[in-house]
Protein backbone atom coordinates (compact mmCIF):
# COMPACT_ATOMS: atom_id res chain seq x y z
CA UNK A 1 0.00 0.00 0.00
CA UNK A 2 2.80 2.43 0.91
CA UNK A 3 4.60 1.80 -2.38
CA UNK A 4 1.38 2.39 -4.33
CA UNK A 5 1.02 5.75 -2.58
CA UNK A 6 4.61 6.69 -3.48
CA UNK A 7 4.02 5.74 -7.11
CA UNK A 8 0.83 7.77 -7.22
CA UNK A 9 2.59 10.79 -5.78
CA UNK A 10 5.49 10.43 -8.20
CA UNK A 11 3.17 10.15 -11.19
CA UNK A 12 1.09 13.13 -10.07
CA UNK A 13 4.29 15.11 -9.58
CA UNK A 14 5.48 14.56 -13.12
CA UNK A 15 4.63 18.14 -14.01
CA UNK A 16 8.31 18.70 -13.33
CA UNK A 17 8.97 17.15 -16.71
CA UNK A 18 7.61 20.26 -18.34
CA UNK A 19 10.90 21.80 -17.25
CA UNK A 20 12.51 19.58 -19.85
CA UNK A 21 11.23 21.72 -22.72
CA UNK A 22 13.07 24.71 -21.30
CA UNK A 23 16.13 22.51 -20.87
CA UNK A 24 16.07 21.55 -24.55
CA UNK A 25 16.20 25.16 -25.70
CA UNK A 26 18.79 26.03 -23.07
CA UNK A 27 21.05 23.13 -23.96
CA UNK A 28 20.94 23.98 -27.64
CA UNK A 29 22.44 27.38 -26.85
CA UNK A 30 25.61 26.06 -25.24
CA UNK A 31 28.06 23.29 -25.85
CA UNK A 32 28.90 21.19 -22.80
CA UNK A 33 32.48 20.04 -23.02
CA UNK A 34 32.86 16.28 -22.75
CA UNK A 35 35.46 15.04 -20.28
CA UNK A 36 35.33 11.49 -18.92
CA UNK A 37 34.21 11.49 -15.28
CA UNK A 38 35.99 9.80 -12.44
CA UNK A 39 35.01 6.21 -11.85
CA UNK A 40 32.17 5.91 -9.36
CA UNK A 41 31.23 3.00 -7.10
CA UNK A 42 32.62 -0.37 -8.12
CA UNK A 43 29.94 -2.52 -9.71
CA UNK A 44 30.22 -6.33 -9.71
CA UNK A 45 31.00 -7.64 -13.19
CA UNK A 46 28.81 -10.33 -14.76
CA UNK A 47 31.18 -12.66 -16.56
CA UNK A 48 28.84 -13.77 -19.35
CA UNK A 49 28.52 -13.34 -23.08
CA UNK A 50 25.94 -10.67 -23.93
CA UNK A 51 24.91 -8.64 -26.97
CA UNK A 52 26.77 -5.37 -27.64
CA UNK A 53 25.08 -2.02 -27.00
CA UNK A 54 24.55 -1.38 -30.70
CA UNK A 55 22.58 -4.60 -31.16
CA UNK A 56 20.41 -4.05 -28.07
CA UNK A 57 19.57 -0.52 -29.28
CA UNK A 58 18.93 -1.69 -32.85
CA UNK A 59 16.59 -4.49 -31.77
CA UNK A 60 14.62 -2.33 -29.33
CA UNK A 61 11.29 -0.60 -30.01
CA UNK A 62 12.73 2.76 -28.81
CA UNK A 63 12.72 4.32 -32.28
CA UNK A 64 13.22 7.92 -31.18
CA UNK A 65 16.21 7.01 -29.00
CA UNK A 66 17.53 4.80 -31.81
CA UNK A 67 17.33 7.66 -34.31
CA UNK A 68 18.90 10.13 -31.88
CA UNK A 69 21.77 7.74 -31.16
CA UNK A 70 22.48 7.16 -34.86
CA UNK A 71 22.60 10.89 -35.55
CA UNK A 72 24.73 11.72 -32.51
CA UNK A 73 28.44 11.25 -31.85
CA UNK A 74 27.83 8.80 -29.01
CA UNK A 75 29.63 5.83 -30.54
CA UNK A 76 32.74 7.94 -31.08
CA UNK A 77 32.52 9.39 -27.58
CA UNK A 78 32.25 5.99 -25.91
CA UNK A 79 35.08 4.65 -28.06
CA UNK A 80 37.26 7.61 -27.08
CA UNK A 81 36.82 6.74 -23.40
CA UNK A 82 37.91 3.16 -23.93
CA UNK A 83 36.39 0.82 -26.49
CA UNK A 84 35.46 -2.55 -24.96
CA UNK A 85 37.34 -1.61 -21.79
CA UNK A 86 35.01 0.81 -20.02
CA UNK A 87 31.50 -0.14 -18.96
CA UNK A 88 28.40 2.02 -19.28
CA UNK A 89 24.71 1.93 -18.43
CA UNK A 90 22.14 3.42 -20.80
CA UNK A 91 18.78 4.72 -19.59
CA UNK A 92 16.63 4.46 -22.72
CA UNK A 93 13.26 6.27 -22.66
CA UNK A 94 10.38 4.84 -24.68
CA UNK A 95 8.88 6.67 -27.66
CA UNK A 96 5.88 7.59 -25.50
CA UNK A 97 8.20 9.11 -22.88
CA UNK A 98 9.89 11.32 -25.47
CA UNK A 99 6.58 12.37 -26.99
CA UNK A 100 5.30 13.46 -23.56
CA UNK A 101 8.08 16.08 -23.41
CA UNK A 102 7.54 17.18 -27.02
CA UNK A 103 10.24 15.16 -28.78
CA UNK A 104 9.30 13.11 -31.84
CA UNK A 105 11.19 11.67 -34.82
CA UNK A 106 10.63 14.80 -36.89
CA UNK A 107 12.17 17.01 -34.20
CA UNK A 108 15.08 14.62 -33.68
CA UNK A 109 15.89 14.84 -37.39
CA UNK A 110 16.09 18.64 -37.05
CA UNK A 111 18.41 18.54 -34.02
CA UNK A 112 22.17 18.93 -34.35
CA UNK A 113 24.46 16.06 -33.39
CA UNK A 114 26.00 18.11 -30.55
CA UNK A 115 22.53 18.85 -29.17
CA UNK A 116 21.72 15.13 -29.22
CA UNK A 117 25.06 14.37 -27.55
CA UNK A 118 23.99 16.50 -24.58
CA UNK A 119 20.66 14.71 -24.31
CA UNK A 120 22.16 11.22 -24.59
CA UNK A 121 25.22 11.83 -22.39
CA UNK A 122 22.81 12.78 -19.62
CA UNK A 123 21.07 9.40 -20.02
CA UNK A 124 24.38 7.48 -20.04
CA UNK A 125 26.02 6.38 -16.79
CA UNK A 126 29.65 5.46 -16.40
CA UNK A 127 29.82 1.96 -14.85
CA UNK A 128 27.81 -1.18 -15.32
CA UNK A 129 24.76 -1.04 -13.11
CA UNK A 130 22.61 -4.10 -12.50
CA UNK A 131 19.80 -5.34 -10.31
CA UNK A 132 22.24 -6.66 -7.72
CA UNK A 133 23.37 -3.14 -6.75
CA UNK A 134 20.02 -1.36 -7.16
CA UNK A 135 17.78 -3.77 -5.23
CA UNK A 136 17.61 -4.44 -1.49
CA UNK A 137 19.10 -1.11 -0.43
CA UNK A 138 17.65 1.57 1.85
CA UNK A 139 19.37 4.46 0.09
CA UNK A 140 19.79 5.49 -3.54
CA UNK A 141 22.87 4.58 -5.51
CA UNK A 142 24.50 7.79 -6.75
CA UNK A 143 25.93 7.32 -10.25
CA UNK A 144 27.78 9.71 -12.56
CA UNK A 145 26.30 10.51 -15.94
CA UNK A 146 28.68 11.38 -18.78
CA UNK A 147 27.39 14.95 -19.06
CA UNK A 148 29.73 17.61 -17.76
CA UNK A 149 28.58 21.15 -16.84
CA UNK A 150 31.31 23.58 -17.81
CA UNK A 151 32.32 26.20 -15.27
CA UNK A 152 31.51 24.27 -12.09
CA UNK A 153 33.45 22.29 -9.52
CA UNK A 154 32.15 19.93 -6.86
CA UNK A 155 33.57 18.96 -3.51
CA UNK A 156 34.69 15.35 -3.71
CA UNK A 157 35.88 14.74 -0.15
CA UNK A 158 37.58 16.24 2.90
CA UNK A 159 41.11 15.21 3.75
CA UNK A 160 41.08 14.29 7.44
CA UNK A 161 44.75 13.35 7.65
CA UNK A 162 47.04 14.63 4.90
CA UNK A 163 46.04 17.74 2.91
CA UNK A 164 47.08 17.78 -0.76
CA UNK A 165 48.94 20.92 -1.84
CA UNK A 166 47.87 22.56 1.44
CA UNK A 167 44.24 22.19 0.36
CA UNK A 168 41.85 20.58 2.82
CA UNK A 169 39.45 19.64 0.04
CA UNK A 170 39.57 17.56 -3.10
CA UNK A 171 37.64 19.06 -6.03
CA UNK A 172 36.33 17.55 -9.24
CA UNK A 173 34.50 18.74 -12.34
CA UNK A 174 30.74 18.90 -12.14
CA UNK A 175 29.15 15.85 -13.74
CA UNK A 176 25.41 15.39 -13.52
CA UNK A 177 24.55 12.50 -11.23
CA UNK A 178 21.57 10.21 -10.96
CA UNK A 179 20.14 8.60 -7.83
CA UNK A 180 18.82 5.12 -8.63
CA UNK A 181 16.98 2.43 -6.73
CA UNK A 182 14.81 -0.60 -7.52
CA UNK A 183 11.97 -1.33 -5.11
CA UNK A 184 9.45 -4.15 -5.68
CA UNK A 185 10.70 -4.36 -9.28
CA UNK A 186 9.96 -0.66 -9.86
CA UNK A 187 12.82 1.61 -10.95
CA UNK A 188 13.22 5.06 -9.40
CA UNK A 189 15.58 7.69 -10.85
CA UNK A 190 16.08 10.94 -8.94
CA UNK A 191 13.08 10.15 -6.79
CA UNK A 192 10.71 9.64 -9.72
CA UNK A 193 9.08 6.37 -10.73
CA UNK A 194 10.27 5.68 -14.29
CA UNK A 195 8.54 2.35 -14.90
CA UNK A 196 8.88 -1.30 -14.08
CA UNK A 197 12.38 -2.70 -14.01
CA UNK A 198 13.40 -3.58 -17.59
CA UNK A 199 17.05 -4.53 -17.31
CA UNK A 200 19.10 -5.88 -20.21
CA UNK A 201 22.78 -6.76 -19.69
CA UNK A 202 25.11 -6.02 -22.60
CA UNK A 203 28.66 -6.95 -23.50
CA UNK A 204 30.12 -3.69 -22.17
CA UNK A 205 27.47 -2.57 -19.72
CA UNK A 206 23.74 -2.49 -19.13
CA UNK A 207 20.52 -1.04 -20.48
CA UNK A 208 17.46 0.00 -18.49
CA UNK A 209 14.39 0.80 -20.60
CA UNK A 210 12.40 3.54 -18.87
CA UNK A 211 9.03 5.27 -19.32
CA UNK A 212 10.14 8.80 -18.43
CA UNK A 213 12.67 11.22 -19.85
CA UNK A 214 14.90 12.32 -16.97
CA UNK A 215 14.49 16.09 -16.45
CA UNK A 216 17.47 18.43 -16.30
CA UNK A 217 17.20 22.17 -15.87
CA UNK A 218 20.85 23.24 -15.77
CA UNK A 219 19.70 25.92 -13.29
CA UNK A 220 21.15 26.93 -9.96
CA UNK A 221 18.97 27.10 -6.87
CA UNK A 222 18.84 30.89 -7.16
CA UNK A 223 17.73 30.71 -10.79
CA UNK A 224 14.92 28.33 -9.87
CA UNK A 225 13.78 30.63 -7.06
CA UNK A 226 13.81 33.59 -9.45
CA UNK A 227 11.91 31.78 -12.21
CA UNK A 228 9.28 29.98 -10.10
CA UNK A 229 6.34 32.24 -9.14
CA UNK A 230 5.25 30.13 -6.16
CA UNK A 231 8.62 30.83 -4.46
CA UNK A 232 8.38 34.62 -4.90
CA UNK A 233 7.59 35.45 -1.27
CA UNK A 234 10.39 33.20 -0.01
CA UNK A 235 12.86 34.95 -2.33
CA UNK A 236 11.64 38.40 -1.27
CA UNK A 237 12.12 37.43 2.37
CA UNK A 238 15.70 36.30 1.83
CA UNK A 239 16.54 39.55 0.04
CA UNK A 240 14.84 41.58 2.77
CA UNK A 241 16.90 39.85 5.47
CA UNK A 242 20.13 40.73 3.66
CA UNK A 243 19.09 44.36 3.19
CA UNK A 244 17.99 44.70 6.82
CA UNK A 245 21.28 43.34 8.14
CA UNK A 246 23.27 45.83 6.06
CA UNK A 247 21.04 48.66 7.25
CA UNK A 248 21.24 47.71 10.93
CA UNK A 249 25.01 47.18 10.70
CA UNK A 250 25.50 50.64 9.22
CA UNK A 251 23.32 52.23 11.93
CA UNK A 252 25.32 50.53 14.70
CA UNK A 253 28.73 51.23 13.12
CA UNK A 254 28.47 54.95 12.30
CA UNK A 255 27.47 54.44 8.66
CA UNK A 256 30.20 51.93 7.78
CA UNK A 257 29.13 49.31 5.25
CA UNK A 258 29.67 45.61 5.73
CA UNK A 259 31.29 43.46 3.08
CA UNK A 260 28.89 40.55 3.50
CA UNK A 261 28.04 38.00 0.79
CA UNK A 262 24.40 37.72 -0.23
CA UNK A 263 22.31 34.79 0.94
CA UNK A 264 22.82 33.14 -2.46
CA UNK A 265 26.59 33.44 -2.14
CA UNK A 266 26.68 32.31 1.49
CA UNK A 267 24.81 29.12 0.69
CA UNK A 268 26.43 28.60 -2.74
CA UNK A 269 23.08 28.83 -4.53
CA UNK A 270 24.44 31.22 -7.14
CA UNK A 271 26.22 30.77 -10.44
CA UNK A 272 29.79 31.99 -10.88
CA UNK A 273 32.78 31.20 -13.04
CA UNK A 274 34.18 27.84 -11.89
CA UNK A 275 31.92 28.13 -8.87
CA UNK A 276 31.86 25.39 -6.27
CA UNK A 277 28.68 23.33 -6.04
CA UNK A 278 27.79 21.78 -2.68
CA UNK A 279 25.05 19.18 -2.94
CA UNK A 280 22.12 19.61 -0.59
CA UNK A 281 18.45 18.79 -0.17
CA UNK A 282 16.12 21.79 -0.05
CA UNK A 283 12.66 22.22 1.47
CA UNK A 284 11.49 25.59 0.11
CA UNK A 285 8.17 27.12 1.23
CA UNK A 286 5.63 28.21 -1.37
CA UNK A 287 3.58 31.38 -1.17
CA UNK A 288 0.73 29.20 0.07
CA UNK A 289 2.86 28.12 3.07
CA UNK A 290 3.35 31.77 4.08
CA UNK A 291 -0.31 32.59 3.54
CA UNK A 292 -1.40 29.78 5.88
CA UNK A 293 0.28 31.56 8.82
CA UNK A 294 -0.93 35.03 7.86
CA UNK A 295 1.92 36.31 5.63
CA UNK A 296 0.23 37.43 2.41
CA UNK A 297 2.81 40.03 1.37
CA UNK A 298 6.40 40.97 2.15
CA UNK A 299 5.03 43.85 4.26
CA UNK A 300 3.39 41.30 6.58
CA UNK A 301 6.76 39.59 6.99
CA UNK A 302 8.57 42.88 7.66
CA UNK A 303 6.02 43.82 10.30
CA UNK A 304 6.37 40.40 11.98
CA UNK A 305 10.16 40.72 12.03
CA UNK A 306 10.24 44.30 13.33
CA UNK A 307 7.86 43.52 16.21
CA UNK A 308 10.22 40.79 17.50
CA UNK A 309 13.61 42.22 16.53
CA UNK A 310 15.74 42.74 19.67
CA UNK A 311 19.34 42.48 18.43
CA UNK A 312 22.41 41.77 20.55
CA UNK A 313 25.64 43.32 19.30
CA UNK A 314 29.20 42.29 20.08
CA UNK A 315 32.26 44.48 19.57
CA UNK A 316 34.87 42.65 17.50
CA UNK A 317 37.92 44.27 15.87
CA UNK A 318 36.52 47.75 16.19
CA UNK A 319 33.12 46.90 14.68
CA UNK A 320 29.84 45.78 16.19
CA UNK A 321 28.51 42.50 14.81
CA UNK A 322 25.03 41.19 15.46
CA UNK A 323 24.77 37.88 17.28
CA UNK A 324 22.12 35.39 16.32
CA UNK A 325 19.53 35.77 13.59
CA UNK A 326 16.54 37.90 12.73
CA UNK A 327 13.23 36.36 13.85
CA UNK A 328 12.26 35.67 10.25
CA UNK A 329 15.59 33.88 9.68
CA UNK A 330 14.95 31.68 12.72
CA UNK A 331 11.46 30.87 11.42
CA UNK A 332 12.85 29.80 8.04
CA UNK A 333 15.93 28.02 9.38
CA UNK A 334 14.83 24.51 8.37
CA UNK A 335 13.95 25.75 4.90
CA UNK A 336 17.32 27.47 4.39
CA UNK A 337 19.82 25.28 6.26
CA UNK A 338 17.87 22.29 7.66
CA UNK A 339 18.10 23.89 11.09
CA UNK A 340 21.89 23.98 11.28
CA UNK A 341 22.41 27.73 11.46
CA UNK A 342 20.22 28.20 14.51
CA UNK A 343 22.44 25.71 16.32
CA UNK A 344 25.81 26.86 14.96
CA UNK A 345 26.55 30.48 14.14
CA UNK A 346 29.38 29.32 11.92
CA UNK A 347 29.34 25.98 10.20
CA UNK A 348 31.99 24.22 8.16
CA UNK A 349 31.11 21.00 6.39
CA UNK A 350 33.27 17.91 6.62
CA UNK A 351 32.82 14.93 4.34
CA UNK A 352 34.53 11.59 4.21
CA UNK A 353 32.52 10.70 1.10
CA UNK A 354 31.16 12.65 -1.86
CA UNK A 355 28.81 15.39 -0.76
CA UNK A 356 26.11 14.13 -3.14
CA UNK A 357 25.30 11.64 -0.36
CA UNK A 358 23.29 14.55 1.05
CA UNK A 359 20.66 14.14 -1.67
CA UNK A 360 17.39 12.91 -0.20
CA UNK A 361 14.77 12.31 -2.89
CA UNK A 362 11.14 11.57 -2.09
CA UNK A 363 11.45 7.84 -2.78
CA UNK A 364 13.54 7.66 0.43
CA UNK A 365 10.90 9.33 2.58
CA UNK A 366 9.51 5.91 3.46
CA UNK A 367 12.95 4.71 4.64
CA UNK A 368 12.39 6.05 8.13
CA UNK A 369 14.88 3.77 9.92
CA UNK A 370 17.60 4.71 7.43
CA UNK A 371 16.97 8.45 7.71
CA UNK A 372 16.89 8.40 11.51
CA UNK A 373 20.49 7.12 11.50
CA UNK A 374 21.68 9.28 8.60
CA UNK A 375 24.70 11.41 9.47
CA UNK A 376 24.07 14.35 7.18
CA UNK A 377 27.38 16.00 7.99
CA UNK A 378 30.00 16.58 10.62
CA UNK A 379 29.87 20.06 12.11
CA UNK A 380 32.39 22.78 12.83
CA UNK A 381 35.93 21.52 13.35
CA UNK A 382 36.02 22.57 16.99
CA UNK A 383 32.68 20.97 17.83
CA UNK A 384 33.40 17.55 16.34
CA UNK A 385 29.69 16.74 16.48
CA UNK A 386 27.72 14.68 14.00
CA UNK A 387 24.64 16.32 12.49
CA UNK A 388 21.75 13.93 11.98
CA UNK A 389 18.87 14.19 9.53
CA UNK A 390 16.32 16.37 11.38
CA UNK A 391 13.01 15.20 9.86
CA UNK A 392 10.42 12.49 10.16
CA UNK A 393 8.29 11.51 7.17
CA UNK A 394 4.79 10.23 6.58
CA UNK A 395 2.53 9.45 3.62
CA UNK A 396 -1.16 10.29 3.95
CA UNK A 397 -4.09 8.31 2.56
CA UNK A 398 -3.88 10.21 -0.73
CA UNK A 399 -0.22 9.37 -1.23
CA UNK A 400 1.00 12.86 -0.36
CA UNK A 401 4.28 13.33 1.49
CA UNK A 402 4.33 14.93 4.95
CA UNK A 403 7.45 16.15 6.75
CA UNK A 404 7.93 17.18 10.37
CA UNK A 405 10.59 17.62 13.03
CA UNK A 406 11.48 14.91 15.52
CA UNK A 407 9.38 15.38 18.63
CA UNK A 408 6.89 17.68 16.93
CA UNK A 409 3.23 16.97 16.19
CA UNK A 410 3.14 19.40 13.30
CA UNK A 411 3.52 17.87 9.81
CA UNK A 412 4.12 19.94 6.68
CA UNK A 413 2.74 19.04 3.26
CA UNK A 414 5.04 18.56 0.25
CA UNK A 415 3.47 20.39 -2.70
CA UNK A 416 5.94 19.22 -5.36
CA UNK A 417 8.86 16.85 -4.70
CA UNK A 418 12.17 16.41 -6.54
CA UNK A 419 12.45 19.68 -8.48
CA UNK A 420 15.89 19.32 -10.09
CA UNK A 421 18.65 21.89 -9.63
CA UNK A 422 22.41 21.86 -10.07
CA UNK A 423 22.81 21.73 -6.29
CA UNK A 424 20.30 18.97 -5.53
CA UNK A 425 16.59 18.21 -5.23
CA UNK A 426 14.15 20.92 -4.14
CA UNK A 427 10.96 19.87 -2.37
CA UNK A 428 8.32 22.60 -2.52
CA UNK A 429 6.45 22.84 0.80
CA UNK A 430 2.87 24.03 1.28
CA UNK A 431 3.43 24.47 5.04
CA UNK A 432 6.21 26.12 6.99
CA UNK A 433 8.46 23.80 9.00
CA UNK A 434 8.35 25.72 12.26
CA UNK A 435 11.25 25.19 14.71
CA UNK A 436 10.47 23.83 18.15
CA UNK A 437 9.55 26.45 20.74
CA UNK A 438 9.19 29.13 18.05
CA UNK A 439 6.14 31.29 18.71
CA UNK A 440 4.41 32.78 15.70
CA UNK A 441 2.30 34.96 18.00
CA UNK A 442 3.81 37.12 20.72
Amino acid sequence: MKLQMILKNCINGMAVYLIYSAYLFQSSCKQNEFIPPAVGEKIPFENKSFKPFSQVIRESSANIFKTAWAKSNMNKILDSIGKDKTEFTLLIPSDQAFEKVGINLQKVNLMTSSFLDTLLLYHTIRNRLNDAVLKNRNDNLIAYSLLYEKGYLTLNRFFDIEPINNNLYDFERYFYRHALKIEDNNLFVNGAYVGENKYVPTRTGSVYFIEKVIPRTGKTVLEILESTPKFSLFLETLKYSDELYELEYAKKNEGRKINRPSFANRHLWQKGENSLVLFQTFFFPTNKAFEKVGFKTIEDIKRFNQERFEPTWKLEGGNYNMEGQFPIDSLLDYHVSLGFYSKYSRLNWRFNKRSDKRWIYSNLFSEEKFLQKLVYSNSDFNLNEEILWPFIHQIDNNGRFLIGLFGSNQMSMVDEPNIPSLMGPIHAMDDLIIPKNFQLKK
